[in-house]
């Protein structure tokens, strides 16, 4: 070129491609990682709802509404694993390169439970266990405060502050000795130190 000016295609390299072949979702039109965000929560706010209201619903668990909502909650749970399944088998295959509104690359990797022959599966499940403990006993002690020992909700509060400190400890100590201690006495330990206080 005898102009002396840089070529736009050299400049921009990317220009020329960019809008070629694209099928990614422009401004102004939902993630479909997004839409499957937004699908796994309406599933699992369903089950929720269920196992929140079952007991002060009408007829207890028998009303209509609670069974039907729960029925339909764990299908709809059940219907986007397997589309997850799906889409990881989809996009895993060899030479098979999507990125389309209706085949998005998976939300959650399914397969992510078999790995390290079913070690990482045990490890989520636990560390699911011991949350969902944790939460219920939360609950629990802090009706246990109020209903039984008759203490105010400000007294209550006050006894519960201690997990906040044993928590920040625990952070502090797991950081320090999980490359050094294996995992089962970790939790074990652990989780017995975190919930000491309400003993007292």
């Amino acid at each position: 070129m005898s102009s002396g000016q840089p070529d736009p295609a050299l400049s921009h390299p990317h220009s020329g491609s960019s809008s070629q072949g694209s099928s990614r979702p422009t401004h102004g039109t939902p993630s479909p990682r997004c839409r499957d965000a937004v699908k796994a929560s309406c599933n699992l706010t369903l089950i929720i709802f269920v196992l929140s209201d079952g007991s002060i619903a009408p007829d207890g668990w028998k009303t209509g509404y609670i069974i039907a909502l729960l029925i339909v909650g764990v299908v709809l749970v059940a219907l986007f694993v397997w589309w997850e399944h799906y889409l990881e088998q989809l996009h895993g295959r060899e030479g098979e390169m999507l990125d389309t509104w209706w085949a998005p690359p998976p939300l959650m990797s399914v397969t992510v439970w078999t790995r390290a022959k079913g070690k990482l599966a045990v490890v989520l499940m636990i560390a699911f266990l011991q949350w969902c403990g944790f939460q219920s006993f939360t609950f629990w002690i802090q009706l246990y405060y109020q209903d039984y020992a008759g203490y105010t909700p400000i007294l209550t509060m006050i006894r519960i502050i201690p997990m906040f400190v044993t928590g920040v400890c625990c952070n502090f100590i797991v950081a320090l000795v999980v490359g050094r201690i294996p995992v089962v006495y970790l939790i074990g330990e652990l989780r017995s130190f975190a919930a000491y206080p309400y003993g007292v």
